[in-house]
């Protein structure tokens, strides 16, 4: 039996029958895998309908999508159940990939999918890859309240020496 006709099983008995439940995503590594569809443009990955990453502090992922077997397939991203833009897509040989950063909130679970945008000319089967980068936390804005008084203090310093040198 050839690879192909193997694949193709494989991607069938992956995404027949599977239950509507969430993989989860560890934060603190890269983490990959693949997923798969049949029949339809829902992909599966490892058999979950999602993926769910949850952090204990503002971060982002880089989240990435290659296709790995047939030419022609493109994928869309769908983080919380709405459409995201890949911030940029292209060819990995012949093969599509795209990639977003994905913003974390501290304490929420995020749900990422995939659905299929485009099938490979004369195929609604296939199989992929993902993957993810470590979480990086998000940069926080620290206000500077104390940094106005010191202003009005340099500047009023500046101002007494100025008269005191008029005088």
């Amino acid at each position: 039996m050839n690879s192909f006709i193997k694949a193709t099983m494989l991607v069938a008995g992956l995404t027949v029958g599977a239950a509507a439940q969430a993989a989860t995503i560890d934060p603190a590594a890269p983490d990959s895998g693949s997923f798969s569809w049949g029949g339809s443009t829902e992909v599966f990955f490892n058999g979950d309908a999602t993926l769910d990453v949850t952090v204990a502090e503002n971060s982002f992922i880089t989240f990435t999508a290659t296709d790995g077997f047939i030419v022609g397939d493109e994928f869309s991203l769908v983080v919380d159940g709405e459409d995201v833009a890949w911030d940029t897509t292209g060819l990995s040989g012949d093969h599509f990939t795209g990639s977003a950063v994905i913003a974390l909130m501290a304490g929420v679970t995020t749900s990422i999918d995939l659905k299929v945008s485009a099938f490979a000319p004369g195929f609604t089967s296939g199989g992929a890859f993902w993957s993810t980068s470590a979480a990086t936390p998000a940069a926080t804005v620290v206000p500077l309240p104390a940094g106005m008084p010191l202003l009005i203090a340099g500047l009023g310093a500046l101002g007494v020496m100025g008269r005191r040198k008029n005088t």
